[in-house]
């Protein structure tokens, strides 16, 4: 059984050495769709002296997360900060703390309120202004691009 494995580990290495798989990945990595693995099992050499150009995420997988990332992470659905869930007499509330109008607020449809609740609570988290109540409604992007890069 650990034989097969093994022979099926090889067989897919042998695929993703294949010249339409490592030109595409070249070529995705200049659109940048990915990043490209230079060194290992597909180097053409042999010897590490030449580009493996196998296709590699620049999404971090599960195992690359750091644990306190992970245990960081917060579950939104289900709890207060769900945006589903909150009352638009709250939601209402928050927009006057954020200084907008009543009469601006009585033009807008539930969902658009939502949506101002959510856009300025996270432009108010990013800036560093919103405290712990507000900025659970803050949503985003865990990392920036130029974080992931920096990364790689």
């Amino acid at each position: 059984e650990a034989a097969d494995e093994n022979d099926q580990s090889k067989i897919e290495d042998e695929v993703k050495c294949a010249p339409w798989h490592t030109t595409k990945a070249y070529l995705d990595s200049l659109k940048g769709k990915c990043w490209l693995q230079l060194r290992g099992f597909a180097d053409p050499t042999g010897c590490g002296e030449g580009f493996s150009y196998v296709r590699v995420s620049n999404k971090p997988n599960a195992r690359e997360v750091e644990p306190e990332a992970v245990q960081s992470k917060k579950m939104v659905t289900g709890t207060d900060a769900d945006l589903r869930r909150l009352h638009l007499k709250d939601a209402k509330k928050i927009l006057n703390k954020f200084g907008v109008s009543d009469s601006f607020v009585r033009n807008l449809s539930r969902w658009q309120i939502i949506d101002i609740v959510r856009t300025m609570s996270t432009q108010r988290a990013r800036d560093g202004e919103a405290g712990a109540y507000m900025a659970k409604f803050a949503r985003g992007n865990r990392y920036s691009q130029m974080e992931y890069k920096e990364k790689y």
